[in-house]
């Protein structure tokens, strides 16, 4: 019996036609599962349904648009300093949404910048608070976090630790879109 050749599925991924937006988003970002993950410490926390969020890092806005799609009284209000991240992210995620997209605001401005609105849930996911290199930038952006926060609020932060994250490596993983996506940290400080 001859063997069978493992042929790798075509991807419609290339160099020159890849989207570094539409990438990130297919490789790192799941954002039903966030949602999911937010409402559920969010109704432990409080017995109830989580309805307000501000998104901070927002990107393309991914996380925000799917917060809004996931129910009919949802709002959302995502902040970046990326014009044209946002822009794209109006485009491909916001734009598609319909109806849902009036209840989503994208502000393209600091996170750091205090306003008067207050979230049931505010989230700073990927790392992103990271850019944040010294503790004054730090303690300034977290307090920006406190006052806007409902009296029933939570905050988010993902955390890249424990003793392999300090290591060298180098872990491809497939795709389903078509594409091998490569974390490679040569080193972590």
């Amino acid at each position: 019996m001859a063997k069978k050749k493992n042929k790798k599925k075509s991807s419609q991924f290339t160099a020159e036609t890849a989207d570094r937006h539409e990438l990130y988003q297919l490789s790192v970002q799941a954002p039903e599962h966030e949602v999911a993950t937010l409402e559920g410490a969010y109704r432990k926390a409080f017995g109830k349904k989580p309805l307000s969020m501000r998104e901070d890092f927002c990107g393309t806005a991914l996380l925000s648009s799917a917060w809004v799609e996931s129910h009919k009284k949802r709002v959302a209000t995502g902040v970046d300093i990326c014009e044209k991240t946002l822009s794209w992210g109006k485009k491909h995620n916001v734009a598609p949404l319909g109806e849902a997209a009036s209840r989503l605001t994208l502000l393209n401005d600091d996170v750091r910048t205090k306003r008067g609105e207050k979230f049931q849930v505010i989230n700073a996911l990927n790392f992103s608070y990271w850019v944040f290199a010294t503790r004054k930038e730090l303690v300034t952006y977290f307090k920006a976090v406190r006052a806007s926060l409902e009296k029933e609020g939570l905050f988010f932060m993902d955390a890249y630790g424990g003793w392999e994250s300090q290591q060298p490596m180098l872990e491809p993983r497939e795709i389903a879109a078509g594409f091998d996506y490569i974390w490679d940290q040569d080193s972590f400080d």
